[in-house]
């Protein structure tokens, strides 16, 4: 039997990735390039040591990935400063699930600790509430 569900917070549990798709587009913009929908795409759960080798593919050697990605990230930061930030479709309900099973159920995530601390902070309390501890409740 199954003790114990670990969820990655980011694209599974909250609907964060058409914040990053959207800020890859306007910070490719904003530098002259045309980001088409598939590459957006295309960088969607890319990690972060394969990202740079793969936009210089897609813009050529001279693309400072470095300075495209700091703007991106300030773009995509305003977005989940401001929230709410709603849940995937389902998320709630298969936590609520596993929950009434007795099940454990723990949330991992990529961000940091201040980045984290503040996607919890502007998550849908219309529907949804986190404890400080960070659980589902």
């Amino acid at each position: 039997m199954i003790q114990t569900v670990i969820f990655d917070l980011d694209g599974t549990l909250l609907d964060t990735e058409k914040y990053y798709f959207a800020k890859w587009k306007e910070a490719m913009a904003h530098f002259g390039y045309h980001m088409t929908d598939e590459e957006a795409y295309s960088v969607r759960s890319l990690g972060m040591p394969y990202a740079p080798e793969h936009f210089k593919k897609l813009y050529g050697e001279d693309f400072d990935y470095d300075k495209v990605h700091t703007y991106r990230r300030k773009l995509t930061d305003q977005v989940l400063d401001e929230g709410p930030i709603e849940a995937k479709p389902g998320a709630e309900e298969l936590l609520k699930y596993l929950r009434k099973k007795g099940v454990r159920t723990a949330i991992a995530t990529a961000f940091t600790g201040n980045r984290a601390g503040s996607v919890f902070d502007h998550i849908d309390y219309h529907r949804r509430r986190w404890s400080t501890r960070k659980q589902w409740r």
